[in-house]
Parts: structure tokens; C-alpha cells; sequence
């Protein structure tokens, strides 16, 4: 070849060079490909969470096309323009706003795209309008800017849930009956509190949402296991625990209806005045002393009403 060779690519002029392969005179031709950028005007932003108390501001946020446009930066403000650092978390109740750039993606340090004015923004599916003399859309050839106001203020932080109820026992009502959540597939509880009296009333605050196992242990009394489902909403699950001490006998439940109330009471009064009706009578004899007189529904009186007493025979 002459050194003044020339080499053209589909019509466009390519370079040429002088190779020294195995053969003398070889020449290499180089054409570089620069693929047409494409024409955006319009921007899909989503995963930006809304503002919540005592949580550090959103910025791992997507876009609908990241093979075109992605992310530079967010950056948060509140309602005075005081910009959010990272550390910096949301206050209940206060307003707030961001700040999203938007960039091309680029390939092999070519933007594979550029922003065609009017450029429309979308988050979440939210068009980006002009109000509160803050939100718009400013776009350049290689930028868009996208500022946006949450228009609702940051909520309250999530507490959970609650799960509360009543716990029937029989026995001694000064006993510690203990109760625990334990979550599905663990053996430990993460929940767990004591609370006293034959109808005790429990409640736990800010259970996370999830299925756990209810444990209500009380002396003298079969252990108890059940099932809780916590979604956001509360929960209430009374139990009633079935009593085994003193021989079976649960003393003060007078009609065996597994709880010890002012209906009992009524009842054993009707049985001492001579009324034809159906007691458990090992029950009755509240006092264990094998008769059943005044002195059990007296008993039974001072236990309903919280006074430290104990059911069944006396030491």
C-alpha cells in the first residue's frame, strides 16, 4: 500500500494506521460507533417513603429507566429551608420537601440519553406540579431538577401494636401469672409481662407485627399456648387457665364455669337459703373446711373484691 491510504465506513471517513503484523504493508482501519442518545421528557421516580417521625429522611430511591436517567443526589429540607443531614431524622408533625437531580446514565463515559424541555417528573406515580412556590421541574440537555413538597406532614412514628386481655384463674389470686409472646419458630419471648389476680387484665404496647405464640403460666394451674396473629391493628385474647391444684378442685367457682364472679356469689347464697339449684358443692366449700355455710360465699365475697384471701383449705 501507499502511505496515503484513506479508508471511509459506511461513508463516514475512518482513521487508518500502519500495522506491523506478519504481514508488511498490512493497515489497520478504525472507525469509533458514537450511538444516538436518546430523547427523554419524562421522568419516573419511585421508593421515595414519605416523611415519618424519628426516621432518617428516604434516599435509596429508583427510577423507571436506569439504562437512561438515574439519580445524583436527594437532598431534604424542612419547612424553614433548612437542608436535612444524614444523621438528622423527621419530627411529627413538621413539613417537608426534597430535592431530586437527575442525571443520564452513562455508557463507556457517553450519556446514553439527554432531557428534551418540557420535561414532566413523576413520584410514585405523582405528577410534579408548580405550587407552593417550591415544587417544579427544571431541565437542562443534561439534568432535571425535581423539587417536591409532601403536602401531608410526617406522620407519628410506628409503635406497633397493642395485644391485651384478661386472664381467668382459679387459686390463690396473689400467685404471679406470667405472660409472654414468643415469636413463630423461637423459644425465647420478646414480650413478656407479670401481672396478679384471678381476672387479670395484660396488655403489651408496640408489638411488631408478625404470628407469635401466647405462654400464660400460673401455679397450680395447666400451662397455656396459643396462637396471636399481630397485624396493624390491636389485638385482644383473653385465657382462661384451667386450674389443678387442691386435688382439682377449683374453690370459689361455684357454677364450673372455669371463672370465680358476683354470679358464683349469687348462686351459693340461693344454695344456703334453700333454693332448688346446681352447684359444684367441692367448689362451694370455699373455705375447704368441709361444709358450706355463710363463711364460704363470705370468702368468696372478700376474694371478688380484691381482698388477699385464699380459696380452698386454710393453713
Amino acid at each position: 500500500y501507499e502511505n496515503a491510504v484513506t479508508a471511509t465506513m459506511n461513508g463516514n471517513t475512518a482513521e487508518v494506521e500502519i500495522w506491523d503484523g506478519y504481514w508488511a504493508g498490512q493497515r489497520r482501519v478504525k472507525y469509533t460507533f458514537t450511538c444516538e442518545k436518546k430523547d427523554v421528557s419524562t421522568i419516573m421516580i419511585y421508593d421515595l417513603d414519605a416523611p415519618q417521625g424519628d426516621k432518617i429522611p428516604d434516599r435509596d430511591i429508583t427510577t423507571a429507566y436506569p439504562e437512561l436517567y438515574t439519580v445524583e443526589y436527594v437532598t431534604w429540607y424542612d419547612c424553614e429551608d433548612n437542608m436535612l443531614l444524614d444523621e438528622d431524622t423527621f419530627r411529627s408533625g413538621e413539613r417537608y420537601k426534597v430535592e431530586i437531580k437527575i442525571v443520564p446514565t452513562q455508557i463507556g463515559g457517553v450519556n446514553a440519553s439527554q432531557f428534551v424541555s418540557p420535561v414532566k417528573a413523576y413520584i410514585d406515580g405523582q405528577e410534579v406540579t408548580e405550587r407552593l412556590n417550591w415544587d417544579a421541574v427544571y431541565a437542562k440537555s443534561d439534568a432535571v431538577y425535581v423539587y417536591y413538597t409532601f403536602i401531608k406532614s410526617a406522620s407519628a412514628p410506628e409503635i406497633g401494636s397493642f395485644v391485651s386481655g384478661t386472664i381467668t384463674s382459679g387459686g390463690d389470686n396473689t400467685s404471679p401469672i406470667t405472660v409472654q409472646l414468643i415469636p413463630e419458630g423461637l423459644s425465647e419471648a420478646t414480650y413478656e409481662t407479670i401481672v396478679y389476680g384471678n381476672s387479670a387484665n395484660y396488655y403489651f404496647a408496640g408489638v411488631t407485627p408478625g404470628t407469635y405464640d401466647i405462654k400464660v403460666t400460673k401455679a397450680d394451674h395447666d400451662e397455656f399456648v396459643g396462637m396471636v396473629k399481630v397485624t396493624n391493628d390491636n389485638v385482644m385474647y383473653n385465657v382462661t387457665l384451667k386450674y389443678n391444684g387442691s386435688n382439682g378442685v377449683n374453690y370459689g367457682d361455684v357454677n364450673g364455669d372455669g371463672k370465680i364472679n358476683g354470679r358464683d356469689f349469687a348462686l351459693l347464697l340461693q344454695y344456703i337459703n334453700g333454693w332448688e339449684v346446681t352447684i359444684d358443692k367441692a367448689a362451694a366449700d370455699a373455705n375447704g373446711d368441709g361444709k358450706i355455710t355463710c363463711k364460704d360465699y363470705a370468702i368468696i365475697l372478700q376474694y371478688i373484691n380484691g381482698w388477699p384471701v385464699t380459696l380452698g383449705p386454710q393453713s
